[in-house]
């Protein structure tokens, strides 16, 4: 007789392959958050839903747990060709919108409208895959003339007040400080060109094309910029005064973000003589 112990899945572990799609990349600690009441529980389970094969996995070492070893990184389908960073990025960004999604789930002030992560993609009627996110503003430069760029933000959401129906526009933007804040030079990417091109997108009302898609008539938008060094967010927020592109931007501590104080007074807006912390709904806590 064997020893095997018969595997039985359940409505829950059902969940878990399309969650993984949906979310391209999650560890075990996020499916944890999402589904789980222990992390240990998470394990076991999944141990089991991958060896019925029906998600794949890798480790990364250096992706700790409280246990110290590596973490698995849980995908549906072919494994992302992706660099560290380029996991790093995706892992942490979906802690953002964990918190974002558990945060609405568990308030009665608020309601997430959707979160459309850079990685969300659909495919058009030429068979051609394209990003949901990717935007246009056209770049002016000092003399006035301009020339159309493209960027991506990391995430857009729209959240909702159930009282009033009121919505907001958020772009999400995660820095790992990988990237230069400032560069001088026309043809190089930095952090203050993104934000630029943000204040000509605001000014040119390019967001408007996120009215259909979130069902309102947006009158302008944030963007939550998400950072890990306190040092880099000070120095941004210094150039973003100095540029007059204060008004719209907001920061939080990565480390501070989590479902219980996403909505808390935990961020800061880009104007440097402003040092009183908000929330993201306009209340205190």
């Amino acid at each position: 007789m064997s020893s095997v112990k018969k595997f039985k899945l359940t409505q829950r572990d059902l969940q878990i392959p399309g969650l993984v799609e949906n979310y391209h990349l999650l560890s075990t600690s996020q499916i944890k958050e999402l589904l789980f009441p222990t992390l240990q529980k998470a394990q076991t389970r999944l141990k089991h839903i991958w060896e019925a094969g029906l998600v794949k996995r890798f480790q990364y070492p250096v992706l700790l747990v409280e246990s110290g070893k590596g973490e698995y990184i849980y995908h549906y389908g072919r494994k992302p060709k992706m660099s560290y960073t380029g996991i790093l990025h995706t892992l942490q960004l979906n802690d953002i919108r964990i918190a974002f999604e558990l945060a609405c789930k568990n308030s009665a002030r608020v309601n997430m409208v959707g979160f459309v992560p850079e990685y969300r993609a659909v495919v058009d009627e030429e068979g051609v895959i394209k990003r949901v996110v990717e935007d246009v503003a056209m770049a002016t430069n000092q003399n006035g003339s301009g020339q159309e760029k493209r960027f991506i933000p990391d995430a857009v959401t729209c959240l909702e007040n159930p009282t009033n129906k009121k919505k907001i526009l958020l772009f999400i933007e995660l820095d790992l400080a990988t990237e230069k804040l400032v560069s001088e030079r026309t043809e190089k990417y930095s952090v203050m060109k993104k934000m630029m091109l943000y204040r000509d997108y605001q000014r040119q009302k390019g967001f408007e094309r996120y009215n259909r898609t979130f069902d309102y008539s947006f009158k302008g938008f944030r963007v939550m910029i998400v950072m890990n060094n306190k040092r880099r967010i000070q120095i941004l927020r210094k150039e973003l005064t100095l540029r007059g592109i204060e008004k719209f931007v907001w920061f939080g501590e990565r480390e501070a973000i989590n479902q219980n104080t996403v909505f808390d007074e935990i961020w800061n807006i880009a104007d440097i003589k402003e040092e009183k912390k908000h929330s993201i709904l306009g209340v205190g806590r």
